[in-house]
């Protein structure tokens, strides 16, 4: 027993040279840790292990520290040996604490190093290198599994892994993601021969601080079920997809949904977005650009737009608003939002149009009824991709099938809510390439 509480791994007979195998010794440090909910201790050494180190209860597992490399004895090193295929470590319950160890793997191993399995998880400065399947996996490969959420995580190394270092995918049995509110601090992630993070039914977690490099795929993949992540910080631009499928430091998939990046370091020419909804925010990669236009001011029209089963045309209706954005890239998604405030002086069924260019028909269009007098907000919602460089213009054309006068901004031609009241179109640009 080592300060109090903590449960030393030494007091289990345990071999810190790696000369022989000490796995019987450390599950039964582990039994009692889970058993008890306690706190244990692994002084630095090396640990040779041969099957899955399951933790099923909450406990915590502090080593004598870390090092991105193998054979350094100031640290504790858990390594597991040539002949072993499964999972190193199983975290199968929720508030277990994991911190200041490595896990490194003989050659000819198989499995992932750590393996998190339930939520509340909570890991600090852990090393992980030379697995045969992923470093560290969050969730499962396939098929439904436990709740894995609000796990947290800081200062973790993967290196020299077969596939990926870090692997974030828990599929809930449904076709949603179960894998969903955690926080990553720090990643430091190269030399694996698959993705240096991989991410795939996981949900609105949060990467501060990332850096992949020289990993044989992406750097960063997002795959399907991969939606609204969040990563801040960090540098990506640094030789992965060393096998030349891409070359890709980014890869995001057509399924992955509107996950973003902020101020993340990455080379142009080396992201791959097939998701119009990805929002890159970096000085080095503008790979979105936003245009945002607000009306104020009251106009009127009296043009009508047909409420029949007719495309509405450029000569229907009037034009109240427009906006221009220029393009950047080969391949771009738009995302479009109008919103309108009309009045007409009739009953009326109103039509808003969305117009490309100098395009004869509307791209997009939106109606409702209205009562004479009535103000109204009208929204319209349009999302496109584009192949062609250069600049385009949006149109709103507004306009009722009835004969009557169409406030744009107010009623019966004045000014309603003291100027405050507004109408506006904005337009996301988000380079696909």
């Amino acid at each position: 027993m080592i300060s109090g509480a903590m449960v030393s791994l030494g007091d289990y007979g345990a071999d810190p040279t790696g000369a022989t195998d000490s796995t019987t010794a450390i599950n039964a440090w582990v039994s009692y840790l889970c058993a008890n909910n306690l706190d244990g201790y692994a002084p630095p050494g090396k640990y040779l292990f041969s099957s899955t180190i399951l933790i099923n209860a909450k406990c915590s597992i502090t080593g004598g520290g870390f090092s991105e490399n193998s054979g350094n004895g100031s640290v504790t090193e858990f390594l597991k040996s040539s002949a072993f295929s499964g999972n190193g470590f199983q975290v199968t319950a929720p508030a277990v604490y994991l911190a200041n160890f490595a896990i490194e793997g003989q050659s000819g191993n198989g499995g992932d190093g750590l393996s998190i399995e339930s939520n509340t998880v909570c890991l600090e400065n852990i090393s992980i290198h030379n697995q045969g399947n992923d470093g560290f996996r969050f969730g499962v490969d396939a098929g439904g599994g436990a709740n894995l959420n609000k796990f947290h995580a800081r200062n973790l190394v993967a290196h020299s892994n077969n596939r990926h270092g870090v692997f974030l995918n828990q599929p809930d049995g449904l076709g949603s993601a179960d894998c969903n509110g955690g926080i990553i601090s720090g990643l430091n992630l190269f030399n694996n021969g698959g993705e240096g993070l991989s991410i795939a039914n996981a949900a609105a977690n949060s990467i501060v601080g990332i850096v992949a490099q020289n990993n044989v795929s992406f750097g960063v993949g997002l795959h399907s079920g991969s939606s609204q992540n969040a990563f801040f910080g960090g540098d990506i631009n640094e030789n992965n997809d060393t096998g030349g499928g891409g070359p890709y430091d980014l890869q995001i998939d057509a399924a992955a949904e509107q996950n973003a990046f902020y101020s993340v370091a990455m080379n142009p020419t080396k992201i791959n977005v097939e998701d119009p909804e990805t929002l890159i925010l970096t000085e080095d990669n503008p790979a979105s650009k936003n245009v945002y236009i607000e009306y104020n001011s009251v106009n009127t029209g009296t043009t009508q737009i047909p409420f029949d089963d007719s495309t509405p045309t450029s000569s229907e209706g009037v034009q109240f608003m427009e906006a221009s954005i220029d393009r950047g890239w080969a391949l771009c998604g738009y995302l479009i939002n109008v919103t309108a405030l009309i009045s007409p002086s009739s009953d009326a069924n109103i039509t808003m149009a969305l117009f490309e260019n100098s395009d004869v028909n509307a791209i997009s269009a939106v109606g409702e009824f209205v009562s004479s007098g009535k103000l109204t907000t009208l929204r319209l919602q349009h999302k496109i991709n584009i192949a062609a460089s250069g600049n385009s213009v949006y149109r709103v054309r507004i306009g009722g099938d009835a004969a009557a006068t169409y406030t744009f901004n107010g009623v019966a031609g004045a000014r309603k809510y003291g100027g405050v009241g507004s109408s506006s179109i904005s337009i996301q640009q988000i380079n696909s390439n």
